[in-house]
C-alpha cells in the first residue's frame, strides 16, 4: 500500500495483466470440462474441491458468469403466449347468459368447465333454470328451483336458494304481478349517492336543489 501512496502518479497495469488467482492452476481443467459441456458452477466448484482447491465457490461462479457471455445467444423466438385463467367471476357470468348471445370463446370455455367438473354442469343447469323463471315470468317454477338448487350441494347456490326461500312470498310477487319497486330503489340509490358526495360540502340550499331539482 505505501507503495502507491508514494507513486507520483496512479500506476497502470499492462493490457492483459491480471492479478494471481486461486484459480489459475486450474484455469485448465476449467476449460476443457467447460468444452465437454459442463457450464454448471456448482459442478465445477465441487469438482475442482475434490482436485485440493481451497479458494471460495465465488471464484468459480464469477469465472463461469464470464464465460457464459462468450456463448452465441439462442434465438428462441417469441415466448409462447400464456392462457389467461378465467377470473370465478368473469366465468360465473357464462353460467346465466343467453346461450344465443355466447361468443365462440364462451362456448369453447363451457364445454371446458362442464368436462373439468360435475358440479359445473349442475350449476350451469341451475343457472340457467333461474334466470328463464325470471324473464318467462314464472313463478310456478320457483319451489322446485328451490328444492332442486338445496339437493345440489354447491355451497354459493345453497345460500342463495335458502336467501330466495326466506323472501318467498315477496319473490313469488315479483315475478307474478305487473307492479316493480325499481322507481323507488333507484331514488333511493340517488340519494344515497349525493350524501356520499356532498357530505361536509354544501350547505342545505345546495343539497335541496340537488335532490329537488324540480321544485320552485
Amino acid at each position: 500500500m505505501s507503495k502507491f501512496l508514494e507513486a507520483d502518479s496512479c500506476p497502470f497495469h499492462a493490457d492483459g495483466y491480471s492479478l494471481p488467482s486461486k484459480l489459475d492452476p486450474y484455469r485448465d481443467y476449467l476449460e476443457k470440462r467447460w468444452q465437454a459441456g459442463c457450464h454448471n458452477g456448482m459442478d465445477l466448484s465441487r469438482e475442482l474441491k475434490s482436485l485440493g482447491f481451497n479458494g471460495s465457490r465465488g471464484i468459480v461462479a464469477r469465472w463461469v458468469a464470464k464465460k457464459r457471455r462468450t456463448l452465441p445467444s439462442k434465438n428462441l423466438g417469441p415466448a409462447p403466449r400464456q392462457a389467461v385463467p378465467w377470473s370465478p367471476t368473469r366465468a360465473s357470468w357464462l353460467f346465466v347468459k343467453p346461450e344465443q348471445h355466447l361468443t365462440s370463446e364462451d362456448k369453447i370455455a363451457l364445454v371446458k368447465m362442464h368436462q373439468a367438473s360435475e358440479k359445473a354442469t349442475l350449476a350451469y343447469s341451475l343457472g340457467q333454470q333461474f334466470i328463464k323463471m325470471v324473464r318467462e315470468r314464472c313463478p310456478e317454477m320457483l319451489v322446485s328451483w328451490i328444492e332442486a338448487t338445496l339437493k345440489s350441494g354447491i355451497g354459493s347456490l345453497v345460500r342463495f336458494a335458502e336467501g330466495v326461500r326466506q323472501d318467498l312470498a315477496a319473490i313469488t310477487a315479483a315475478l307474478s304481478l305487473p307492479w316493480s319497486s325499481g322507481q323507488t330503489e333507484g331514488q333511493i340509490n340517488r340519494l344515497k349517492f349525493i350524501k356520499r358526495q356532498m357530505y361536509g360540502r354544501a350547505k342545505f340550499d345546495l343539497l335541496r336543489k340537488r335532490v329537488l331539482p324540480m321544485a320552485a
